[in-house]
C-alpha cells in the first residue's frame, strides 16, 4: 500500500512538472494574448483589465497581420491608445464587418463564454458601436 501511494504521488508530481514550461509564448489566455506588432518586435496585450460585459473602446488597424494561434491565420491589428503599438487580436468580433484600408475606432463588449474551446480566448467579443471609420 505504501509503494502504491509513493508511486501515485510521484506520477501526480510528474504530471504537473511536465506541464511547466519556460516558454513565454505559452502564457495563460486568462491574462495575456501573444501579439506581433507591425514593428516585428514581440509584445503582449494585457487582457486582465477586460471584464466580462464591460464595454471597451479599441482601435482596429487598416491591415491584418499573419499570425499563428491554434493554426496559421490573419489577425486584426488592435490597440487601446493611439500611442500604443499594434498588437494581434486572435478572436473575431461578432457583428463587425472589417474592411481593409480603414482604421476603425470601435466599442466592443467582451463576454465570458464557458463553451469556447480551450485553445481560444476566455471571451467572445460583440460589436457595440462603430465610433469612426477612417480611410488610410
Amino acid at each position: 500500500m505504501k509503494i502504491f501511494t509513493v508511486v501515485s504521488l510521484s506520477l501526480i508530481a510528474l504530471t504537473f512538472l511536465s506541464c511547466n514550461t519556460n516558454d513565454d509564448d505559452n502564457l495563460s489566455n486568462l491574462t495575456t494574448k501573444n501579439t506581433q506588432p507591425n514593428s516585428g518586435m514581440s509584445s503582449k496585450v494585457k487582457m486582465v483589465d477586460w471584464q466580462d460585459g464591460e464595454e471597451k473602446v479599441i482601435i482596429v488597424g487598416p491591415n491584418k497581420q499573419s499570425c499563428v494561434g491554434a493554426y496559421p491565420m490573419e489577425c486584426l491589428q488592435i490597440k487601446e491608445n493611439q500611442e500604443d503599438n499594434w498588437t494581434n487580436f486572435y478572436d473575431g468580433i461578432i457583428g463587425f464587418d472589417y474592411e481593409p484600408g480603414y482604421e476603425y475606432v470601435i466599442k466592443v463588449r467582451p463576454e465570458a463564454d464557458p463553451y469556447r474551446p480551450s485553445d481560444s480566448g476566455v471571451f467572445m467579443y460583440t460589436l457595440v458601436e462603430v465610433i469612426s471609420k477612417t480611410e488610410i
